[in-house]
């Protein structure tokens, strides 16, 4: 069952005002993350842009927990979970290079249900592909890629057929392909999009228009590598300089000139905003 979380707002708000989508899709994310104090992330940052394989995430959220570092007998912050996000106003947002990408969508839910079906007769007649390593059952791993069932594998083989054809060259692909976060997460308007419908390891968030989040599916956690987490963790860093300048009053042009402007200043909206 997927979690919701709730935006809450003064009862004096009497007005509701729509949002431009991704902004409104950004904010129900960042309120989904800051949800829980104890679990917030340590820094988080958005329209963070990756060169190396020109794509962009709406937003990007690390975890620094403090560790003991032996070369310099102290604690220190280290990066060691990154979520990355992108928010899809639409469906065409989501897969914008694939002409039958709705005919693909249909062919590969119906084939992801046939699956789900035989996956309960594959647990219970090879219980050996079970991950035995994981602590909680209902974290457990089955690995359904060695089972002896041949129609079963049929199906697996046409899915990746579809799933090629549709995710080749997309944000989508090139992102899982460099495994450039631990977790990523596909933020749309409900209704949107089905959790079947999105290839994992990527996790769906939907969003109503009152703002309300819910995780429809979650992120299946990749292997991160640590060289990568810090490359991203630059990447935060150098896409909000320009950003921070400006906020302190500074803006920099591109013939390397400045000049200074008038800071920022945040006030409480007079109106409830909604997707």
């Amino acid at each position: 069952m997927g979690r919701t979380e709730t935006l809450k707002f003064s009862g004096s708000l009497m007005m509701r005002k729509k949002l431009p989508p991704t902004q409104a899709l950004r904010l129900a994310v960042l309120r989904w993350l800051f949800a829980a104090p104890d679990s917030a992330p340590t820094a988080v940052s958005f329209d963070v842009k990756v060169r190396l394989l020109g794509v962009q995430a709406d937003l990007l959220a690390s975890w620094h927990p403090a560790q003991y570092q032996t070369n310099v007998k102290r604690k220190l912050q280290v990066p060691k979970r990154i979520i990355f996000v992108i928010c899809a106003a639409d469906r065409a947002s989501c897969w914008p290079a694939c002409a039958r990408r709705d005919e693909i969508l249909k062919q590969c839910s119906a084939l992801r249900l046939q699956m789900q079906e035989m996956e309960k007769d594959i647990r219970s007649k090879e219980p050996h592909l079970l991950d035995n390593n994981m602590l909680f059952e209902e974290y457990a791993e089955w690995n359904y890629g060695k089972s002896v069932n041949s129609d079963y594998q049929e199906l697996r083989a046409q899915l990746s057929q579809l799933e090629t054809a549709l995710y080749k060259g997309t944000p989508l692909e090139k992102i899982v392909r460099l495994k450039l976060a631990d977790e990523l997460y596909l933020a749309v308007p409900e209704g949107v999009l089905r959790p079947e419908e999105l290839r994992q390891p990527w996790g769906l968030l939907t969003v109503s228009r009152d703002l309300q989040l819910r995780v429809r599916r979650e992120a299946l956690p990749q292997s991160m590598q640590p060289e990568m987490r810090r490359h991203m963790i630059q990447n935060m860093l150098i896409s909000q300089r320009d950003r921070l300048l400006e906020h302190m009053g500074l803006k920099l042009h591109k013939d390397g000139s400045f000049s200074y402007v008038s800071r920022t200043r945040s006030r409480k909206l007079k109106f409830i905003p909604e997707l």
